[in-house]
């Protein structure tokens, strides 16, 4: 969506889930005139993966990938989704039933990117450190 693309990709995906998964959503939201939200009494039910060194980072180098080809389109514009997209979600979805958790959650999903993607986007994932082993770990819930 950041590159003005017709469909969101994978690179699409994969960053905004780290943008959300990092607090990053709402402290934008917050800045929007007329929302009104206070993030300091946010709750946070979850330590954010990956760490928010490895987040900022990653959120660098993966702004430079999906650099704007066209202008955005209007607020709420819906956008179609990519096959790589709705694989990852099927994979995903198929390690969350496995770790037997009932919601699908970005941890999910970017265990999935770096199980099975090929992507620049999950290469930049597991150059980052977050290998298969490590984002099931966090997806267990467990200390990586």
């Amino acid at each position: 969506m950041a590159r003005g693309s017709a469909t969101v990709e994978i690179e699409d995906l994969i960053l905004s889930i780290v943008i959300e998964d990092q607090g990053g959503f709402l402290e934008e939201l917050s800045k929007t005139p007329g929302v009104g939200i206070d993030v300091r009494y946010w709750p946070q039910p979850h330590r954010p993966y990956p760490p928010q060194d490895v987040a900022k980072d990653l959120c660098i180098r993966m702004e430079a990938l999906c650099g704007r080809s066209e202008p955005l389109p209007p607020p709420g514009t819906a956008k179609a989704v990519s096959g790589g997209v709705k694989y990852l979600f099927d994979v995903a979805d198929l390690l969350r039933e496995t770790l037997r958790q009932s919601k699908l959650e970005p941890i999910h999903l970017l265990a999935a990117a770096v199980w099975v993607e090929s992507s620049p986007a999950a290469q930049m994932l597991r150059d980052a450190g977050i290998t298969r082993d490590s984002a099931l770990t966090a997806a267990r819930g467990e200390d990586t």
